[in-house]
Parts: structure tokens; sequence; C-alpha cells
């Protein structure tokens, strides 16, 4: 898919929320495009920063598009299942087109909890 279909897409099919809004846990919801940082050991001990991408056949699957290539220089991906730790940054997390911003300043990552990745990563209907 093209970025500026993806981008339309994301556009079009996502709920709106206020922009920066943390949302509470065991309701929280990634939308396409936003910015966050994982811990997937099985690829790398440090935080890998990424971009939430839908998965192939289901609108309810999400991957993380990875900052990280392997050993032959191809992109990464992870599907929410092999992530044990996720931050999200709130502000690209909104529903809403977000370009231009800085860099992430400590207070705009959100945590979330193991209990709300496995809630994420069960409402995958792959």
């Amino acid at each position: 898919m093209s970025r500026i279909a993806l981008l339309a897409a994301t556009i079009v099919a996502l709920p709106f929320t206020q922009a920066g809004a943390q949302q509470p846990p065991g309701e929280r919801t990634l939308h396409l495009g936003a910015q966050v940082r994982v811990k997937v050991p099985k690829i790398d001990a440090d935080w890998i920063d990424g971009t939430v991408v839908g998965a192939k056949g289901s609108p309810t699957c999400f991957a993380v598009r990875l900052e990280h290539t392997d050993a032959q220089g191809r992109q990464q991906y992870a599907y929410l299942a092999g992530v044990t730790e996720l931050q999200v940054d709130r502000r690209t997390n909104a529903g809403t087109l977000t370009v231009g911003l800085p860099p992430a300043a400590a207070e705009d990552w959100e945590a979330w909890s193991r209990a709300d990745l496995a809630a994420a990563a069960a409402r995958c209907q792959r």
C-alpha cells in the first residue's frame, strides 16, 4: 500500500480523540502512524523506535515497523504479540495526522502495561 493510500485510510477510518489526550488503562487503542518505542527480545534487548502500521489482512491487527534492520539490511517488523514493553508518543496516537513535531519529551511517552499489550494483541483476528 502506498504511503498516500495509508495516510488517506488513516484519516478516514480512525476515530478522532483529543490531540495528546492520555487514554485510560484497559481502553487503550493504537492508531496507525503512532510513534512508539518497543522492546522485542527476539530482535534486541534495548528500546527500538518504530511506527504503528496495519497488519495485512485484518483491521484489528497491528504491527510496528521498526527503525531497525536485520543483518541483510531488510526492514524489520514486530507484531504486538512479540513486544514485551511498549511506550507510545501520545501526541501521535490521537487518530489525526501529526507532522513536524519536535522529538518527544519524557512526558510525551505513555507506557502500556502488559495487560494493555495482551488486550491489543488478543483483538487481532488473523
